[in-house]
């Protein structure tokens, strides 16, 4: 079975390929912080895995595009600010 790699565009409109796999993820990352990976990814439950491989995706998607991650924070605030169904006409 082979993975299919994410792609995103970022916010100035390139596309930008991300990997799928924990060994891509993992093989990604700055050698620093693939110890850190595989504690998380090794403690992670069932019901946790995807979350713990978005963070880590997450990151890797700040290298390429720093801005998206702000954008996408201040996306996150202004929801919980709005409410429950607070932009629904």
């Amino acid at each position: 079975m082979s993975a299919r790699p994410l792609r995103t565009i970022a916010g100035d409109g390139r596309e930008i390929t991300l990997p799928s796999t924990i060994r891509d993820i993992r093989a990604a990352l700055p050698p620093a912080r693939r110890a850190a990976f595989n504690d998380a990814v090794e403690s992670a439950s069932v019901f946790d895995i995807h979350a713990v491989l978005r963070g880590w995706v997450m990151e890797l998607l700040d290298q390429y595009d720093p801005q998206m991650q702000r954008d996408l924070d201040e996306l996150a605030r202004q929801d919980r600010e709005q409410g429950p169904g607070g932009g629904v006409a």
